[in-house]
């Protein structure tokens, strides 16, 4: 489904959150999407929607961000930062 706001389009919408998306990041996105729907029942076009509509993308944005943040970081390296006595994280010298 895509969305329209002022000649802008939603086609991110709807917007579910990965499983890489923090909790509390991901509830802020669908909160902020709901809010920003009330605000804009009465008035789709007019600034207050469209300011709104502004504050979802930011966070969708930070959302993205923070996913690709942790593509970046290696599962082993993670895992050795809690449990650096485990045998998979032992280094030894020459």
């Amino acid at each position: 489904m895509l969305r329209e706001r002022g000649g802008h389009s939603r086609a991110w919408w709807p917007w579910r959150p990965c499983a890489s998306t923090p909790p509390e990041l991901a509830q802020k996105v669908l909160e902020s999407i709901k809010q920003t729907e009330e605000t804009c029942a009465g008035d789709p076009v007019g600034g207050e929607c469209a300011t709104s509509w502004d504050k979802v993308e930011e966070l969708i944005v930070a959302a993205s961000h923070v996913r690709g943040r942790k593509k970046d970081s290696d599962p082993l390296e993670e895992y050795c930062k809690d449990n650096p006595e485990t045998n998979e994280c032992r280094t030894y010298e020459d």
